[in-house]
């Protein structure tokens, strides 16, 4: 698994880390990102050690851009469902080069202008996490292949984290 691959080699690199989850939870599978915060959350709770805090940033993250740059990580993970064509239930890396600034999303602000301002403003890496989706319809549910993505990556970026936590 590519992403398993790209997403251990962001974090070795890291001094400072925030995790951002997006997503509506009112729309099915939409809320895979928005999830996987409030399970990591609920697992570590929302800073750990100082230097990894996990943001549920819903359907609005750029909410939460000021208090990411108050953090001053050198690396966001935004989490997040993507509509890339892929099998529902696949998690893979979204490459910034392809998202339009234009795309109109369930959020206010597009990724790509999220990711740029981040960088921009703070210097920081951003790497996208996708989930592609089944239904992103309102007052759908969660989709069993998203339910199950969305526990494959909690419990990898679990596992990654947990020597952190340990220490």
């Amino acid at each position: 698994m590519i992403w398993i691959d790209e997403l251990t080699e962001f974090f070795s690199g890291r001094d400072k880390t925030v995790i951002l989850g997006v997503g509506n939870i009112q729309k099915g599978d939409d809320a895979a990102g928005a999830l996987c915060a409030e399970a990591l959350i609920k697992k570590f709770g929302n800073t750990i050690l100082g230097n990894i805090k996990i943001i549920n940033g819903a359907e609005t993250p750029e909410n939460f851009t000021g208090e990411i740059r108050r953090f001053k990580p050198s690396h966001v993970l935004i989490i997040d469902t993507v509509i890339a064509d892929q099998k529902p239930g696949s998690i893979f890396i979204v490459d910034q080069q392809r998202i339009d600034n234009t795309d109109v999303s369930t959020h206010r602000m597009s990724l790509f202008m999220l990711c740029r301002f981040l960088e921009e403003s703070i210097g920081c890496r951003v790497l996208i996490i996708g989930i592609e989706p089944k239904k992103v319809d309102f007052d759908t549910v969660l989709s069993e292949n998203v339910q199950n993505s969305i526990g494959s990556l909690v419990d990898f970026i679990s596992n990654f984290l947990k020597p952190t936590v340990n220490n």
